[in-house]
């Protein structure tokens, strides 16, 4: 059983890393953005949304625990801390899709910065990856708010209540949505890597971010599970266990699928840091030879040896570097990278 004051701990503990991770990638962002004409900050906008909508989910979550540990164990909640906490959960039901349908606008987001980059099947597919991402949000959002009218029965304390996160078939749809247009970016994102080759940190790195993104996935088929033996129809009276058990579960799928996500929404940035770090150790040293007779000749070297072995040089998985503008190859790292 996760008590109200476990869920305060692990909500703000997942909500730290989030907030930890975001930093990071902003400090990055703004590192490869300062000497860029043209900066793409639509992911980044994107990424703060997020977290200012987790950070107002979160405040109120806690709120409604922390009336939870003030209240007298052995008597029954008012009926207006009752319909409070009802309201809130709907609230909480909705916001949860919100952010996932958000992270998955992120993906799309740093994707669409290759839409001149990438081949014509690639483009098509993005283009219907696109579509498919929206019309579920619409299609999910439309559920959650026509399951039960008038809405006000979401949160009634009488006979006509109704729930929609009690639906069953409401919880087939939007999982059977978010685990479908999650493995069609992962499938879009090894499409488009498919024909570059990359050393081993560079597979390492592949494989660490596709750990990353399937974590969620997992989460979500859990959820599903979950949620199927919760609403079970063998299970016609529930004891007040069971649902604690269920509910603990289903919390914790929930916030590993979010946080998790969201991580890997910020990873391609840090790639460009630890890219750009490689690379000044590299600058420094061949930079005597920029001091010799042969001027130009070290900065040819530098940039054939960013293009070996890798016939499409403005990918090699560093795709942060073309959102901040940073094609020029002849430029020492830092320059480049706007340090």
């Amino acid at each position: 059983m996760i008590t109200p004051a476990v869920t305060i701990v692990i909500d703000w503990t997942c909500m730290l890393v989030t907030y930890s991770i975001f930093a990071g990638r902003l400090w990055v962002r703004i590192r490869q953005n300062r000497k860029s004409m043209f900066p793409k900050w639509d992911t980044d906008i994107i990424l703060g949304l997020i977290v200012a909508v987790a950070t107002v989910a979160l405040g109120a979550n806690t709120w409604k625990n922390v009336q939870q540990l003030r209240a007298d164990d052995s008597s029954s909640p008012a009926g207006e801390d009752s319909v409070m906490a009802l309201k809130l959960l709907y609230a909480q039901s909705f916001i949860y899709y919100i952010i996932v349908w958000l992270i998955k606008a992120a993906f799309l987001s740093t994707f669409w910065h290759f839409s001149q980059k990438i081949t014509r099947k690639c483009k098509i597919a993005l283009y219907i990856l696109t579509a498919l991402v929206i019309a579920t949000f619409i299609l999910i959002t439309l559920t959650m708010f026509l399951t039960c009218l008038p809405i006000q029965r979401a949160w009634s304390l009488g006979p006509d209540f109704c729930s929609p996160q009690q639906k069953i078939w409401n919880h087939s749809k939007t999982a059977a949505a978010n685990i479908v247009t999650d493995l069609f970016l992962i499938g879009l994102f090894i499409a488009i890597l498919r024909n570059l080759s990359f050393g081993t940190r560079e597979r390492w790195g592949i494989i660490f971010f596709l750990t990353i993104s399937a974590i969620p996935i997992l989460a979500a088929i859990l959820r599903v599970i979950i949620v199927a033996l919760a609403l079970r129809p063998t299970l016609d009276k529930p004891t007040p266990e069971d649902t604690s058990r269920f509910n603990g579960i289903l919390y914790l799928a929930s916030e590993i699928e979010l946080t998790t996500a969201f991580i890997a929404a910020c990873l391609p940035a840090f790639r460009g840091y630890f890219k750009e770090k490689k690379e000044l150790r590299h600058y420094s040293q061949t930079s005597h030879e920029f001091h010799g007779s042969e001027h130009g000749g070290a900065k040819d070297r530098i940039g054939s040896s960013r293009r070996e072995g890798d016939a499409e040089a403005w990918m090699d998985l560093d795709l942060e570097m073309v959102e901040a503008g940073s094609q020029d190859e002849l430029w020492p790292p830092r320059e480049r990278h706007g340090g």
